[in-house]
């Protein structure tokens, strides 16, 4: 959630979609409902694990296979990818922007590769795009306040430091 309050909370007045039916995709279905998405839309190769957390979730989320996600795509205002095979660098390759309005924002949890073939599709589609790289900063800021009891320090530039790490361990 922390991703889209840097790139405006317009995007949590419409649709959003999920892409992925596991802890990730449920954390970020209950975030978006929690954060006044009025709908999610959850995106999955198995239509039964998709079904399964929308119906813990509520009215709001409704499931998708993989078949229809250019149907769940159509007027959604973010489209989220926390599958699983996002960890390998080949989850998005070929998904229907098409159907997203040209306003949307993509993002993809993974962060290594930062730029996935989700994120690129979605840029040659003229998309706005966050890479996981802010997913994981925005979580280990308050992570950071926990631990030491005070903000991170505004003159470090946690995100140089976190891709000089990336890139150190290639």
């Amino acid at each position: 959630m922390s991703a889209f309050r840097t790139h405006g909370r317009g995007h949590l007045n419409g649709p959003v979609v999920v892409l992925g039916a596991g802890g990730a995709a449920r954390g970020a279905a209950a975030a978006f409902l929690a954060a006044g998405a009025p709908q999610v839309r959850l995106v999955n190769r198995t239509l039964a694990k998709a079904q399964a957390i929308a119906a813990r979730l509520g009215s709001e989320v409704s499931a998708f296979g993989l078949e229809d996600a250019a149907a769940a795509s159509a007027g959604a205002n973010a489209i989220i990818n926390a599958s699983s095979a996002g960890l390998l660098g080949e989850a998005g390759a070929g998904f229907p922007f098409a159907a997203a309005p040209a306003g949307a924002v993509v993002m993809d949890m993974t962060y290594k590769p930062l730029l996935t073939p989700l994120l690129r599709d979605a840029q040659a589609a003229g998309l706005r795009t966050v890479d996981g790289l802010e997913m994981l900063i925005g979580q280990a800021r308050p992570s950071f306040e926990a631990m030491f009891g005070r903000a991170p320090p505004a003159e470090v530039d946690v995100r140089a430091l976190s891709l000089a790490a990336l890139d150190a361990a290639a």
